[in-house]
This record gives C-alpha cells, structure tokens and sequence, in this order.
C-alpha cells in the first residue's frame, strides 16, 4: 500500500460518500460502483454551486466510508445529506462538499475500511455489457478494495457531469439525466485496457493511498446511443 500525508492542504475540500452494509449479508460490489456513479453524477447535477465551491478548492478528494443501516438511515437525515442513490441492494449516500472540518461528526466517525464480508465480489465474469448512457471501466490490473475502487468510480463520474456540461454535449447528458444517471460498469481485459486511456475520461489517482500517484484506475466513456 502507497500511503502519502492527507494533511498536505490545511483544510482540504473533501466529498464524502457513505455506502451501506451489513454484516453477514454482503452486497454487490459492482451495485455499490453503480450506485456511487449515480450518487455523484446526481449530486453534481442538482447542486452545481456546492460542487463549484468544491472543485476550485484543490483536488476533488472523495472519502468512502460505510455503514451498517441504522448508522446509514441517520446519515441520510442530515442536512448536509445530498440524496442517497440506489443501484439493486446497494445505497450510497452523498454528503455535501465541505473543508474536512466541517464534515458532519455523525459522518467522520464512520469507518474507511471495510471487511470482504461486506461485499460480493462478483466482478470476475461479469460480461462487459455496456447498457447505459455512460460506463466506467475499472483497471484489470489493480488490487484495490471495494471503497477505493468506489470513491474512483465516483471521481469518474463527477468528470464525465463536468465534461458534458461544460463542452456541450446536450444530447448525452440528456440522455444521461433521463435514465436517473444510470452507469454501466466494465471490467476490460489487461490486454483491453490500454485503449481506455483515450477515453474521454482518465482517472488517475493522486496518490494518497494505496496506489502511487498517477495512476490510472478508471476511465468513463459514451455507453449505448
């Protein structure tokens, strides 16, 4: 794991998401990506001031944390609470863009790891089908945990709103709006994936923890017409 000082920034801007889990009953890991680009693309979508504010702050830094329902049901009720965006059993709630100090209590108290039991793990096999208007395809050749992989889908996501409402492509983000910001999720092959680095989005981490900075993770791209 490649670890580097969040403190850099004396305050920095963070967006945090919360996914919930239960102990026991794991929930798919490929729902919670989905989720988490729905949540954020939706979040982006209906609160440009917020997430204005947001992105001249510094790095788009996101926060993952998790927890189990009632923990979730709470955070769902604060006022800093954006929405909670759904994708089958898994939720994904987005707090408001903030300096990390002002980050609900409730909310930095949660945890930011989180066990495999949590999740199913059911990307290998999964066909490559792209269904929605936009997909996010993950790296193949990444070991990252749920959470991690999480908060890059949803940095995906956050760019590929802000690339379509900023260049123009009314028709796309249309198209994307009206699905509910529904996001495929492709896993490509290692042989595959040097042709998402053209992709009209290319994540690549800062570096903070566990991969080093400049690394390409995940990329989003049109989906179906």
């Amino acid at each position: 794991m490649v670890d580097r000082p969040f403190d850099d920034e004396d305050d920095p801007w963070v967006l945090t998401l919360v996914v919930e889990t239960r102990k026991g009953f794991p929930v798919s890991e490929v729902e919670v990506y989905e989720a988490s680009a729905r949540a954020v693309a939706s979040a982006r979508d209906g609160h440009e001031d917020l997430f204005r504010d947001y992105e001249t702050a510094g790095r788009i830094r996101k926060l993952v944390r998790h927890a189990p329902p009632a923990r979730s049901r709470a955070v769902s009720h604060l006022p800093e609470c954006l929405l909670v965006a759904a994708s089958g059993k898994a939720r994904v709630a987005v707090v408001a863009p903030s300096p990390r100090s002002a980050v609900p209590s409730a909310v930095a108290k949660l945890q930011l790891t989180a066990s495999d039991d949590r999740f199913a793990r059911d990307a290998s096999g999964r066909p490559a089908a792209i269904v929605a208007p936009v997909a996010v395809a993950i790296s193949p050749v990444l070991a990252m945990t749920v959470l991690k992989t999480t908060a890059q889908v949803g940095h995906a996501a956050h760019l590929m709103h802000a690339l379509l409402a900023s260049e123009g492509d009314n028709a796309l983000l249309q198209a994307w709006r009206g699905a509910g910001f529904a996001t495929s999720v492709i896993f490509p092959s290692p042989a595959e994936w040097p042709l998402f680095a053209r992709a009209p989005v290319v994540v690549r981490d800062a570096g903070f923890t566990e991969v080093p900075a400049g690394t390409h993770t995940v990329s989003a791209l049109p989906g179906r017409p």
